[in-house]
């Protein structure tokens, strides 16, 4: 039999619809196992329901393509189309890397077009094009493309077998667990419980300047000391988890948080030899370790997660996203998530700890150690301080100092639940108790530390190194720290000893009475005052080659190869920012009267500016939002009149004629004036306003646009104006001020 006759067999409507359905699920199947090989920890389910998240997406999609089959002259070109999209998706699944993870950003959405995939399915629908003209108009060339498919198909399915035996053999489990709600299990002992309860991204000094602003939460807290000083070691989750775990900084890339939770060199396998049981929730499970929030509440299978590879799978695929085609969960099945809120499924998981809290019972036969880390207080705040999330309209509006307070506010009462649960089980005496970040603020920190109350919660040295060079700003590195040692109450103390995520493990070691060195310090004893702390530090790539034009990050694998070791004494604030590069005379912002400040990619803005700006661009830096601010110690300046000179130019979506943009210094408005294209603009700064030197300028827009609201732009910002050079020099006599221009 020809390979035309065997196609020929294969538009039998039986055969057809085998095929279609087999060929559109090996479709969906390649890039969802891929993905689950390398990624099992992120999507933490299992085989079996990945296949059935896969079945069920497969015959959403087959369904139309059989209602086109009703039609005799469509069935062969529509079988070619499905092996046209096997081979698609089986390229793109090959080419295109698949390693995904909590990324450490704000505003950033789980998924990702692959523009990628978009182009190589765009590709292929042409070459499908020519096959089908092929036929049309040459038996013999047709007959030869006929065969030539036919050993493609062949390739892409033994691929795709190929996959699946190595899935089977990769991931940890093949069927899901069947508990369901009701039947979870936190078990603890009677005699001795140790818990390191970690949440993601909550800043040290942040956490001090709320608990003094609330006093009424520091009750909570009994026994505990609060180390506001504390060091993280590095600016991200994977890396702070392992030093974390391992006593020490991570010594490179392979040494990830992942990998730290199953070293025998952990503090976990140390408890463990030590007659420890080890439990876990579902941001580290392993086999080493009881998972105890892995399970769904609705049935045995995690319908969220499974949703959440069909969306990745499909994505990677053919650069689609299903859920901006509609094809999002019903609510009922999503439970406590509501189907808007599907960029944050990452980090929807405090329900987990409350299901913990709920679920402890005292029946361990083992001293239980407990490690579990949680993403759901990572910005953006999606959390309000009752712990139930937000609408979608509601997080975009609390970017700021109030979703900070209310993020904290519900892992306040969540710890609190917690200490209440204990107490009523009667092993609180008996706990040695962690509650941790794994850093603390990365994103907006300019933002949220110049709006109103933000002084009371971040040191200016926080925000202070975010530029191209040094991704991270020095507050990153500063998490929370309290700790409750064995038989401890009392009031909460602070204690601004120099603390470091790596004294975890040691503390841990002695109260266990382990045999081993740790790098850290025991926090049960005195920590020296003069203490030198290790961190790794970004120190090389380009600004093009590390940020966004928008500023935001691009790169956020973890130890790339442009990482050092570096490390600083004394407290945190500001010493590591020194030892981060920043030096004594850009801390107090000194400026020379004359001198040109540059906006563009070499410049030295990042120095001056405050707020409202976006990221430093190869000429220019766009102002984002109403409000943009600098600040500035000129020196020499002293009893004198100065003048502001702006080149700038303005952004005029939406048909503006021109942006006026008004210029406030030290909270008097000396100047407006209309921008149109690119020119210097000039303000009198009288002395009586400099106020010895130390300028706050602040600048106005008055239509802040976005491009993509009045264009096909994706670029969401809201610009005013770009700005490439301020000069602020003494005033010549016979400058007069001015209005409005």
């Amino acid at each position: 039999m020809t390979h035309s006759d065997s196609y020929s067999s294969l538009l039998k409507s039986n055969h057809l619809f085998l095929n279609i359905f087999v060929i559109i699920f090996l479709a969906l199947l390649a890039p969802a196992l891929k993905l689950l090989t390398f990624n099992s920890d992120y999507f933490s389910i299992s085989a079996l329901e990945a296949f059935i998240a896969v079945l069920s997406i497969s015959l959403i999609f087959v369904l139309p393509l059989l209602v086109l089959t009703l039609f005799k002259p469509l069935r062969q070109p529509l079988l070619l189309f499905v092996i046209f999209i096997l081979i698609a998706s089986v390229t793109t699944t090959f080419l295109l890397p698949v390693s995904l993870g909590v990324i450490d950003g704000i505003d950033t959405a789980s998924l990702e077009i692959r523009k990628e995939s978009q182009l190589f399915v765009f590709f292929t629908l042409l070459v499908f094009l020519f096959f089908l003209a092929l036929f049309a108009f040459s038996s013999r060339f047709g007959g030869k493309a006929l065969r030539l498919i036919h050993v493609l198909k062949l390739i892409s399915i033994t691929y795709v077998v190929f996959f699946a035996v190595f899935t089977a053999f990769s991931i940890p489990v093949l069927f899901p667990k069947t508990t369901s709600k009701g039947h979870a299990f936190a078990p603890v002992s009677p005699e001795k419980n140790i818990f390191v309860i970690s949440f993601d991204q909550i800043q040290g000094s942040f956490m001090e300047g709320y608990i003094k602003k609330c006093p009424e939460k520091q009750s909570i807290f009994d026994g505990f000391v609060f180390y506001p000083d504390a060091a993280a070691t590095y600016p991200n989750t994977q890396y702070s988890i392992s030093s974390t775990l391992l006593g020490r900084i991570a010594k490179n890339a392979s040494e990830s948080g992942h990998y730290a939770f199953k070293s025998l060199d952990s503090i976990l396998a140390t408890a463990e030899v030590r007659g420890f049981k080890i439990y876990a929730n579902s941001s580290f499970k392993s086999s080493t370790s009881e998972c105890v929030t892995c399970f769904d509440e609705h049935s045995g299978f995690n319908i969220i997660k499974s949703y959440e590879l069909i969306r990745h799978s499909v994505n990677l695929a053919f650069g689609i996203d299903i859920s901006a085609c509609g094809l999002t969960l019903p609510q009922r099945l999503a439970g406590h998530v509501d189907p808007r809120l599907k960029d944050h499924l990452w980090q929807i998981d405090l329900y987990e700890l409350q299901q913990v809290i709920d679920n402890l019972t005292k029946n361990s036969q083992k001293p239980a150690l407990y490690f579990m880390h949680f993403l759901g207080t990572h910005q953006p705040f999606i959390y309000n301080h009752k712990c139930t999330l937000k609408t979608p309209e509601e997080i975009s509006r609390s970017q700021n100092i109030r979703g900070a307070k209310d993020n904290i506010a519900c892992l306040i009462s969540l710890v609190n639940a917690f200490i209440t649960r204990l107490k009523e089980l009667s092993i609180y005496d008996n706990s040695m108790i962690f509650i941790i970040s794994d850093h603390g603020y990365e994103s907006n920190i300019n933002k949220l530390y110049y709006e109103e109350n933000g002084l009371q919660f971040f040191t200016e040295t926080s925000m202070a190194l975010g530029d191209s060079k040094n991704i991270k700003p020095a507050g990153a590195y500063n998490p929370i720290l309290f700790f409750k040692d064995f038989q401890s109450r009392g009031d909460l103390l602070i204690n601004h000893s120099p603390a470091s995520l790596i004294d975890i493990a040691p503390t841990i070691c002695e109260a266990i009475q382990c045999d081993r060195y740790w790098e850290g310090f025991s926090l049960r004893d005195e920590i020296p005052s003069n203490r030198k702390r290790e961190f790794w530090q970004y120190f090389g790539g380009a600004g093009k080659q590390r940020s966004e034009a928008n500023g935001t990050d691009k790169l956020h694998e973890g130890l790339d190869v442009w990482w050092k070791i570096n490390s600083f004494r004394g407290p945190l604030h500001p010493n590591l920012a020194f030892a981060l590069g920043l030096t004594e005379e850009q801390y107090s912002r000194q400026y020379t009267l004359g001198e040109s400040i540059g906006f563009g990619a070499n410049g030295t803005s990042n120095i001056y500016t405050t707020y409202g700006w976006s990221g430093q661009e190869e000429r220019a830096r766009w102002t984002e939002g109403p409000k943009a601010g600098i600040k500035i110690n000129a020196l020499g300046s002293e009893g004198k009149d100065l003048l502001l000179r702006l080149n700038a130019l303005a952004y005029l979506g939406n048909n503006l004629k021109y942006q006026e943009v008004g210029v406030i210094v030290n909270g008097t408005q000396i100047k407006r004036s209309k921008l149109t294209g690119l020119d210097w603009y000039e303000a009198f700064i009288p002395a009586d306003v400099s106020s010895g030197g130390s300028l706050e300028i602040v600048f106005t827009i008055s239509d802040p646009t976005a491009p993509c609201e009045v264009s096909d732009s994706k670029d969401c910002r809201k610009l005013g104006m770009a700005v490439r050079e301020v000069i602020v020099s003494e005033s010549k006599p016979a400058f007069a001020p001015a209005g409005i221009e």
